[in-house]
């Protein structure tokens, strides 16, 4: 069972030291996959003209056999929590009509979770995780993953 807190601490700790852009996500997507125990995490950026989202880091292995794909703010689920800057926890993401299927995916999706990267009242990118068992994210894990974005969104933009 993993502590909770202390991954959180030792996350805000570890936010607070210099790293560039990238070395920052990449700590913020492994220590998501910790705290929420899953397999895969994932930070979509939006690009310079906020029109498109890229990933800019992952935990675990990628869904997709071409993991390079881009999103545009509004495509998708993490398009969607882009445009609309809220939080999509989904029992089975191939079932929400908002899901954007793409070629090459390696295994099924099912369970979705994607939340707002948040800075100054304004959304930066994405935070979002996938669990293999449909149902997998509660409330808690929401809250959860909603706490480390607000914790890295600041960070993040002042690391652009």
């Amino acid at each position: 069972m993993i502590d909770e807190r202390t991954v959180l601490h030792s996350l805000g700790e570890q936010l607070n030291a210099e790293h560039d852009r990238q070395a920052l996500l990449q700590l913020v997507v492994d220590q998501t996959a910790m705290l929420l125990e899953v397999p895969r995490v994932s930070a979509w950026l939006l690009d310079a003209e906020g029109t498109g989202l890229v990933a800019g880091a992952r935990a675990g292995m990628p869904l997709h056999a071409r993991p390079d794909f881009a999103y545009r703010r509004g495509q998708g689920l993490i398009g969607w929590i882009a445009e609309n800057a809220q939080a999509i926890r989904a029992v089975n993401a191939e079932d929400d009509p908002r899901f954007l299927p793409r070629p090459g995916r390696v295994e099924p999706l099912k369970a979705f979770l994607g939340v707002p990267l948040l800075s100054e009242g304004r959304c930066i990118g994405v935070l979002s995780s996938v669990a293999p068992e449909p149902g997998y994210f509660s409330q808690h894990h929401e809250r959860l993953m909603k706490t480390v974005a607000s914790l890295c969104a600041d960070r993040l933009a002042r690391a652009r």
